[in-house]
């Protein structure tokens, strides 16, 4: 399916976010191990500069950890550079704060499991786009041409959000 000039100029608006995650061995990390990055005070978000900003051991038996990163919309992603970060997280968070004293190990390359390398994700559009209107002009595209758009573009990225936006298609459009 082709878009229309329409869908073309509006779609332009969005951009997406670089994500990277990796599975890693660990060998000292506790198995209740969770780690969500934070900004310089309890009022700064976080900046996405390709550094892990969460991680969670999700199979504690395995001794794999897995670390996800968010790179900038801006400029092209640097896998190496979400790489090396990551290398530099894991291994400060690789010592169990139960064991009083114990030294952080380093984490190499031999330990990296896996790591995705860019995966574009987290659709979103800036705040000039939405002051300029985009939501807007994409609710009054629902249906031209029988097409319908339902995405978690309205929403932070997960299957939940996705389902939500379809079931308001249907609820809005189809159903009315």
């Amino acid at each position: 399916m082709e878009l229309s000039g329409e869908e073309e100029v509006l779609f332009s608006d969005v951009s997406v976010t670089n994500y990277f995650s990796a599975a890693v061995k660990m060998s000292q990390a506790p198995d209740d191990i969770a780690y969500i990055g934070r900004g310089p005070d309890p009022y700064t978000p976080v900046r996405f500069e390709s550094q892990p900003v969460y991680v969670q051991a999700y199979h504690q038996e395995t001794g794999v950890i897995m670390a996800y990163s968010q790179g900038g919309r801006h400029g092209a992603p640097d896998p190496d550079l979400a790489y090396e970060l990551m290398l530099e997280t894991m291994s400060r968070l690789n010592y169990d704060p139960h064991v009083e004293g114990q030294e952080a190990e380093p984490v190499s390359s031999d330990d990296v499991v896996g790591f995705s390398g860019v995966i574009p994700y987290f659709p979103l559009v800036d705040s000039a786009a939405f002051a300029a209107g985009f939501y807007q002009k994409l609710d009054a595209m629902q249906g031209n041409q029988r097409t319908y758009y339902a995405s978690a573009l309205s929403g932070f990225e997960t299957v939940e959000m996705a389902l939500r936006a379809g079931k308001d298609i249907v609820h809005s459009y189809i159903l009315r």
